[in-house]
C-alpha cells in the first residue's frame, strides 16, 4: 500500500508540475498578447495622427489651389480630367484643355497659347464676352517610380492685364 501511495504522490506531483508549466505558458502568452495589443494601439494612434496630419495638409493644398490666380487642371491615368481650382474653369473650358493634357501624358512638356473669350463681369460695364489669350503649360505627372500616371496643366492669362 505504501508503494501505491508513493506512486500516486509521484503522479500527483507530475500533474502539478505540468499544471504549473501550463500556468506559466498561459501567463507568457497573456503577456505576449498584451504586448501585441499595446503595439497595435500605438500603431493605431500613429495612424490617427498621420491621418489628421494628412487631412491638414490636404486642406493647406486646397487653400493654396483655391487662391492661385493661375488655373490648374489634372488628368489621371484613366483619362479623367479634374479642374483643381475654380480659376481653371474660368480661364478655359475642359474640352480645350483635354488635348493638351493627353499630349503631356505621353511624356513631353507642352506649352500652348489659346485664344478664348471670357465673360467680363467688371462692375463698370455690362456683362460681355471679351477675348483673351491663355498660356497653358502642361507636364506629365509621374509617381515615385517615374512612371507616368497622368498629366497636369497650369494656365494663366497671357497678357497679364487680368488678375
Amino acid at each position: 500500500m505504501h508503494d501505491e501511495t508513493l506512486r500516486l504522490q509521484s503522479k500527483v506531483q507530475k500533474l502539478e508540475d505540468l499544471l504549473e508549466k501550463q500556468r506559466w505558458l498561459q501567463k507568457e502568452q497573456a503577456m505576449k498578447f498584451e504586448k501585441t495589443i499595446n503595439k497595435l494601439e500605438r500603431e493605431l494612434e500613429e495612424q490617427k495622427f498621420q491621418s489628421q496630419y494628412n487631412r491638414e495638409q490636404v486642406q493647406r493644398f486646397q487653400l493654396i489651389l483655391r487662391n492661385l490666380i493661375e488655373g490648374v487642371y489634372a488628368m489621371d491615368a484613366e483619362g479623367n480630367v479634374f479642374p483643381m481650382n475654380t480659376r481653371a474653369q474660368q480661364l478655359l473650358d475642359e474640352d480645350l484643355v483635354v488635348p493638351i493634357l493627353l499630349e503631356a501624358s505621353t511624356g513631353q512638356d507642352v506649352v500652348e497659347r489659346i485664344q478664348n473669350k471670357r465673360l467680363d463681369t467688371s462692375p463698370q460695364s455690362e456683362p460681355d464676352m471679351i477675348p483673351h489669350t491663355v498660356l497653358v503649360s502642361a507636364h506629365p505627372l509621374r509617381d515615385e517610380d517615374s512612371k507616368i500616371v497622368g498629366s497636369f496643366a497650369v494656365m494663366r492669362v497671357d497678357n497679364e492685364q487680368e488678375p
